[in-house]
C-alpha cells in the first residue's frame, strides 16, 4: 500500500509503503503527470522516502521492490502528492477607469507556472474586505480575465490557482 503526503511539509513530499517480504531494496519512480513517463528518482532499503522538491505542483509516484539476484516486481499503482500549500498567483491588478476597457475591467496576474495546474479561479467582491464570491475561471496558461460590467460599481478581485488534484492556493489580490 502506497501513501504520499498531501501538503504536509513545506519542502518535501513524504512517500511510504508497505514492505514486501524478501525485498532487499525499493526503487522510487516519479512523474509530473499520472499517465506520464515515470523516471527513476532514487532507491532505498527503507519503506519510506522523503523527496525534496523545489517546485510546486503535483508529483506522481510508483514503487518497485527489488529482490535477490536483481529480480524486480512490477511498478505499484500510482499515487500523487505535493509539498505545502501551493503558491498563489502574484501581482494581481485590475484596470481602474482605463479608457482601453470602457465596458469592463481587465484583471491580470503573474501565473504560478506549475505543472498540475488545472485553472485559475477569479473571485470578486464589492468591497476590499468583503466576501469574495466566485466570478469565473480561466485555463492554466491564461494570466488575464476581462470582466464585462455595465454599471459604475467598484469591484475588488482576487485570483487563486486550482490543481488537478483538487488543491487550491489562497486567494491573492
Amino acid at each position: 500500500i502506497l501513501s504520499v503526503s498531501q501538503g504536509t511539509y513545506d519542502d518535501k513530499i513524504h512517500v511510504s509503503w508497505t514492505g514486501c517480504s524478501g525485498a532487499t531494496r525499493y526503487n522510487i519512480w516519479r512523474s509530473r503527470t499520472q499517465y506520464g513517463t515515470y523516471k527513476p528518482r532514487d532507491k532505498t532499503t527503507s519503506t519510506h522516502y522523503d523527496d525534496i522538491v523545489y517546485n510546486t505542483g503535483v508529483y506522481w509516484y510508483k514503487i518497485q521492490a527489488v529482490y535477490a539476484h536483481c529480480h524486480r516486481s512490477d511498478l505499484s499503482s500510482p499515487k500523487s502528492g505535493y509539498k505545502g500549500a501551493p503558491e498563489p498567483p502574484t501581482n494581481v491588478q485590475a484596470s481602474d477607469g482605463d479608457p482601453a476597457y470602457p465596458l469592463g475591467i481587465n484583471v491580470t496576474w503573474n501565473g504560478v507556472g506549475s505543472s498540475g495546474l488545472q485553472q485559475y479561479n477569479i473571485w470578486r467582491s464589492t468591497s476590499q474586505n468583503g466576501t469574495y464570491k466566485p466570478r469565473d475561471k480561466v485555463g492554466p496558461t491564461q494570466t488575464h480575465y476581462y470582466d464585462k460590467v455595465n454599471n459604475f460599481n467598484v469591484y475588488w478581485y482576487k485570483v487563486s490557482a486550482k490543481y488537478t488534484n483538487g488543491q487550491q492556493s489562497e486567494k491573492a489580490g
